[in-house]
């Protein structure tokens, strides 16, 4: 409602109320840190987790990336082919010269859940190495470990795992890791969920693969133009004139017919 003794006045409060809500909803959706622009790849997506035996009443899911498993994970998850960039994932130094940050986002049965993430690489001769953990809530939200900002050992030798912990071992959930990388390494853009390409020669020779068998047809082929003809002589049809119904609605096919 506009005042009429003060018409001006109470524009310019509506106004910068209206600036104060729009500015409110702006900080919610923008993202606090810049990593959401890095370039980067996935080396989990929408991995399952839980459902493990537990001792301790807490649901411990280990993801291990020693070895050749994190490389893998960059080839298979992020189509990553970069030779350089998948040698620096073997060790502990490679990887925090070319990780700038960890994003991890969960998705669980209910929203409010609390998963605990962590990052650990493992020592000389295999000794355990240093960890950092964050809490992760379960809807979906991506949570950011910012390398430089977690304390590590110069001892560590090689990426170990990635530990989620949930509150209970029958929770399940998935989860998806993202790498970002630091300033002077790119990587190409992965769609993790390309729209399928219905007109492309790969799409028809994989629907052809598909069919395995068109059966034999030939009672349905002889019945079918006086069903559609509406033949008062088959039995079982029925009208039916409710809203939208087409010519041939309503209209039933039994066995006994063919």
């Amino acid at each position: 409602m506009i005042c009429l003794a003060c018409d001006e006045l109470t524009k310019h409060k509506t106004q910068t109320i209206q600036k104060r809500v729009k500015q409110t909803v702006l900080d919610k959706i923008a993202p606090k840190d810049p990593t959401a622009k890095r370039p980067g790849f996935y080396v989990l997506l929408d991995k399952p987790v839980g459902g493990l035996p537990s001792n301790d009443g807490v649901g411990h899911h280990p993801v291990y990336i020693n070895g050749d498993r994190l490389v893998t994970f960059a080839k298979m998850v992020g189509g990553i082919d970069d030779e350089n960039i998948l040698e620096m994932l073997r060790t502990a130094k490679g990887f925090r010269k070319l990780v700038h940050s960890v994003g991890v986002s969960i998705v669980g049965d209910l929203p409010d859940k609390v998963v605990t993430f962590t990052l650990g690489f493992s020592g000389e001769l295999g000794s355990g190495g240093s960890r950092n953990s964050m809490k992760i809530t379960t809807d979906g939200t991506e949570h950011i470990m910012v390398m430089d900002e977690q304390q590590w050992s110069d001892s560590d030798e090689t990426p170990q795992e990635f530990l989620f912990e949930l509150v209970k071992p029958k929770d399940i959930a998935t989860a998806t890791v993202k790498l970002y990388l630091n300033d002077g390494y790119t990587v190409p853009e992965v769609d993790p969920d390309p729209p399928v390409a219905f007109d492309t020669p790969a799409y028809s020779e994989m629907i052809a693969r598909s069919c395995l068998s068109t059966g034999n047809n030939i009672r349905i082929k002889r019945v079918l133009p006086r069903w559609q003809a509406h033949d008062d002589r088959l039995p079982g049809r029925f009208h039916h004139t409710g809203r939208g119904c087409g010519s041939l609605a309503g209209n039933v096919l039994r066995a006994q017919d063919l």
